[in-house]
């Protein structure tokens, strides 16, 4: 009598598929989030494709928080370069302009009071100093740095 070896298998979108079928399954949802990813997964990145990819982001009807804005503003702040910061404030502004207070400005004082504190990070040296102070705070002063290339 011949023994038929048998094949792993796992359930995924409720069908059954065996280890090979699921490598090559996870490989093409792999290469579709690389592709479809607001910011280029791999290669070279550079501010143009930071700022396209969040503008497109905004775009989304089904938006995240207001992290996501928070984070272009001090992306713009990196640089160093104003009319990079300026163009991000007035990109959040626009965008965020109709969000009801209540629901995410009230921390601040309001939408207005939100914004104006935005402004103090085209300063690099705060915007430094804030995250240092982050690091500590989170205890993740020790993960590695990556140098960000314009």
């Amino acid at each position: 009598m011949a023994m038929r070896k048998k094949t792993s298998s796992l359930e995924i979108e409720r069908r059954s598929m065996d280890m090979q079928m699921h490598e090559i399954y996870s490989e093409q949802i792999a290469q579709q989030l690389i592709q479809k990813a607001y910011i280029p997964l791999q290669g070279e990145v550079t501010f143009e494709d930071v700022k396209n990819g969040y503008e497109r982001y905004f775009k989304n009807p089904n938006k995240g928080t207001i992290v996501e804005y928070e984070d272009y503003v001090y992306i713009s702040s990196w640089t160093r370069k104003k009319e990079l910061f300026d163009n991000a404030l007035h990109t959040v502004y626009n965008e965020l302009k109709s969000w009801p207070e209540e629901r995410y400005f009230v921390r601040d004082g309001g939408f207005k009071n939100w914004m104006l504190n935005w402004k103090k990070a085209s300063n690099h040296e705060v915007l430094e100093a804030n995250y240092r102070m982050k690091f500590e705070k989170y205890k993740i002063e020790k993960l590695p740095e990556r140098p960000f290339c314009f």
